[in-house]
């Protein structure tokens, strides 16, 4: 993708051409601009003001300087609905990328209605509006490089179909106490530099050594004039996630003089991003931070959702914070970098996704198998591969906007992990993340079915589900040293384990099951 600046917006009054400008330049971290507001400042009066005092002919011309000043810009620009019935605008605007925001007659009617200051529709403004549509949509549908429709739905929806149409790039909002965005796609690490808070005077990087090339770009992204940046490549995987590594970051942090209005960002995987989220929340109480995922699995998983952490003798992610990042990006690019089987095993949280959640997940990879090869996926299934990333990271999305801190349905997204976590410590972290995950979601599935909970779902579904995309669902395991570490597990509530079930297919819960029971299905499992 190419960082296509200035964005131009047109389109018809009530079209909404402000406000999804505003809520664009919020997203790509740009100022926003609208002609009509630099018009009426440098005029001293309102648009109604300059009609009934100067004409509509002095005010084109008033319009075309304002449009000239505004291109010059780095920034998102909402012309007047009018601009481009003036030659000169229409000149102005070739080979800009501009953007046409379309809405039905009846839409735009409803929102004339409920504000309308515009002086062309004070007077039978249905009638107008259909002057209005005959003579200058022709002009919108030629000057426009794409095109976007506003209807009833929020203000985002109409961004995220503005930034998959200007890039191919899909845009999922976190809606907590401060919302941020999620960026997929090839070449979503361009906007980086519109992440950046306007104060930052330094950034750190921290980077799995293993995509070293990957973070010098990341620096020279978020450098400029203003701001310098500093690199510290960390271990890979869960090396990286000790106190002794922690304590060498901060001290780190501190050499480089790392301010409360400066930028931590982490770039790597799952591992990475938990450090970088960890030190950002703990440094001077807190510093934003911004995560490049370049694992599959940290992109749909650990980059995604505020947690943060680092691992003890006791067990996996016990030490850490909820601590939401400035913004996430989720650049496809970076998956190259992964071999076969890391790669493969990043689609252990997708299918968790699809069978808590989405069932359009599994319907995607039952038609797509061919997605967890590392080359299809990036070649011709780049596109299957970028829905499915999205599509989970939406469905974590939605559970921690409405659960940040895990006081209920947060702990959904922890099916499966109860097993995966013990069957990564008790490996020493040799099995990988993903790779428990399905390990897990079987055992659930398995689980529930001999204590007869969930009776909609068949356990061998759930196992045909994994298996059809050549992941491993079956692990021999000493059941005691299992409940062992299980019992520091971050769901137990007075010394009593809980597992994620499934009532039926997307439909989720969490039960107490006791100790015996678990033992029983250990000592069972995959034997069914």
């Amino acid at each position: 993708m190419k960082r296509q600046v200035p964005i131009v917006l047109i389109g018809l009054p009530g079209a909404g051409k402000t406000k999804v400008g505003r809520a664009l330049a919020k997203v790509l971290g740009l100022e926003h601009l609208d002609t009509d507001e630099m018009i009426e400042a440098q005029a001293g009066q309102s648009i109604s003001g300059i009609f009934a005092s100067e004409g509509e002919a002095h005010f084109r011309e008033l319009e075309v300087e304002a449009v000239r000043k505004a291109l010059r810009r780095e920034a998102v620009i909402s012309l007047g609905g009018g601009a481009i019935e003036t030659p000169a605008v229409r000149e102005l605007l070739v080979d800009q990328s501009v953007v046409f925001i379309d809405a039905s007659e009846e839409e735009l009617l409803r929102r004339i209605k409920r504000n309308n200051r515009r002086p062309l529709l004070s007077e039978d403004p249905k009638r107008r509006l259909a002057e209005l549509i005959d003579r200058r949509k022709g002009w919108y549908e030629e000057l426009a490089s794409v095109t976007v429709t506003s209807s009833s739905e929020p203000v985002s929806t109409v961004v995220s179909a503005l930034v998959k149409a200007l890039w191919n790039i899909d845009v999922v909002t976190v809606e907590v106490e401060k919302p941020y965005c999620v960026f997929v796609g090839s070449g979503a690490r361009l906007l980086l530099p519109g992440l950046v808070p306007a104060q930052a005077a330094r950034t750190a990087v921290f980077f799995d050594r293993h995509v070293e090339d990957f973070a010098g770009e990341v620096a020279r992204l978020v450098s400029s004039e203003r701001c310098v940046s500093h690199l510290k490549g960390i271990p890979s995987g869960e090396q990286a996630k000790t106190i002794e590594i922690a304590t060498e970051a901060w001290d780190q942090l501190g050499q480089w003089h790392l301010g409360r209005k400066d930028l931590l960002v982490g770039v790597g995987g799952g591992a990475t991003t938990d450090l970088s989220g960890f030190i950002a929340a703990t440094w001077l109480r807190g510093v934003p931070v911004i995560h490049c995922p370049t694992t599959l699995l940290a992109m749909v998983d650990a980059a995604v959702g505020g947690k943060t952490g680092i691992n003890s003798e006791v067990g996996k992610n016990l030490i850490g914070s909820f601590y939401h990042p400035l913004g996430v990006i989720a650049d496809l690019d970076y998956l190259e970098t992964l071999g076969p089987r890391e790669f493969r095993a990043g689609f252990g949280e997708i299918v968790k996704c699809g069978l808590i959640a989405d069932p359009e997940i599994l319907a995607l990879l039952s038609a797509n198998p061919r997605v967890t090869e590392l080359r299809w996926a990036l070649g011709r299934g780049k596109a299957v591969l970028q829905e499915l990333i999205t599509r989970a990271i939406r469905v974590k999305a939605e559970v921690v906007s409405g659960d940040m801190y895990e006081d209920g349905r947060r702990e959904f997204l922890n099916f499966g992990h109860t097993l995966a976590h013990a069957l990564e410590k008790l490996s020493d972290y040799q099995i990988l993340h993903g790779e428990a995950v399905a390990i897990g979601c079987v055992f659930a599935a398995e689980l529930a079915q001999s204590l007869g909970i969930g009776a909609g779902v068949d356990s061998q579904a759930v196992r045909a589900q994994f298996e059809r995309l050549g992941m491993a669902t079956d692990l021999s395991c000493d059941p005691e040293e299992v409940l062992a570490v299980m019992a520091s597990d971050k769901k137990v509530r007075g010394h009593q384990l809980r597992f994620v079930v499934l009532q039926d297919w997307q439909k989720p819960q969490t039960l107490p099951i006791s100790a015996a029971d678990v033992k029983a299905a250990l000592e069972g499992f995959g034997q069914q």
